[in-house]
């Protein structure tokens, strides 16, 4: 009689344990190259950003600085380390000179029609304050956005409070306006910030005029006003925006957040002063 043998198959204690142990050696390789490739990712990322940053900050100072009309600000010939500028202010040169006082055809919530005799070249008055200075809605100043020249109808980039009628006298000029690039105290961000200079009070003023000025009368220097402040960039901190030159300026920014930092340097060669 032939006896059958009870053959079973199959893994020892110690397979076992070796099998597992390999599989989680290698989940946790993966995961570890995962993990790397995923933090290189997003420190680029965050890089990037903050390299565009500084870009758009250095191109849009760069863009205005070559069109600049007078220096505000005085700025070494040589760099001065620490002690240079860190803000610059000086006169826009990209907006045509222009000044009016005129009573308006009409308007609504957020547009107001020029005079007649107003410029029928759309956008001209684009990026212009416009004041209403009597009657209906008087004190409030808007930035014109855009403009049509056919129909004299300028778009304003905030409502109006009180909508001008057709006796709101207003005026449109563009014969003085400054553009100042600074850090507030306490903040990491860069403002640009549009201004006149005015002898009356910023509430009362009508007139703008060259920032240095002078009359016989009291006060005898005009003060700035800001017709607009917004925030351009971001992560520069106070003393990490710097200026110097005279004829060629050079613009220095350091854009940094938590242990990352960029930075960056142009060379701006102005036009007209």
């Amino acid at each position: 009689m032939i006896k059958k043998r009870n053959l079973q198959f199959g893994f020892t204690l110690i397979e076992s344990i070796v099998a597992v142990a390999v599989f989680i050696l290698i989940s946790v390789v993966m995961y570890s190259v995962y993990s790397f490739n995923q933090r290189a990712y997003l420190e680029g990322e965050k890089m990037a950003e903050l390299v565009q940053n500084g870009r758009i900050v250095i191109e849009r100072i760069t863009r205005e600085l070559r069109q600049a009309t007078d220096m505000v600000t005085v700025l070494p010939q040589t760099d001065q380390g620490a002690a240079n500028p860190t803000e610059i202010e000086f006169q826009d040169g990209h907006i045509p000179v222009f000044s009016a006082t005129s009573t308006a055809v009409g308007s609504s919530i957020n547009t107001i029609v020029l005079a007649v005799g107003s410029s029928a070249i759309t956008d001209y008055y684009k990026d212009m304050f416009l004041k209403i200075i009597d009657n209906t809605g008087q004190g409030q100043l808007r930035k014109i956005i855009s403009y049509d020249g056919s129909t004299k109808t300028a778009i304003i980039g905030e409502e109006w409070s009180i909508v001008p009628d057709n006796t709101s006298v207003y005026r449109l000029g563009s014969e003085y306006y400054y553009i100042r690039y600074y850090i507030p105290a306490g903040e990491n961000e860069v403002h640009r910030q549009y201004r006149v200079y005015c002898f009356d009070s910023c509430d009362d003023c009508n007139d703008y005029f060259r920032w240095d000025d002078v009359r016989p009368e009291i006060p005898n220097v005009p003060s700035a006003c800001a017709l607009e402040d917004r925030t351009i960039g971001e992560y520069i901190a106070p003393g990490d925006l710097k200026f110097w030159g005279s004829n060629v300026i050079d613009v220095s920014v350091r854009i940094s957040e938590d242990n990352r930092e960029v930075n960056l340097s142009t060379k701006v060669f102005g036009r007209n002063f």
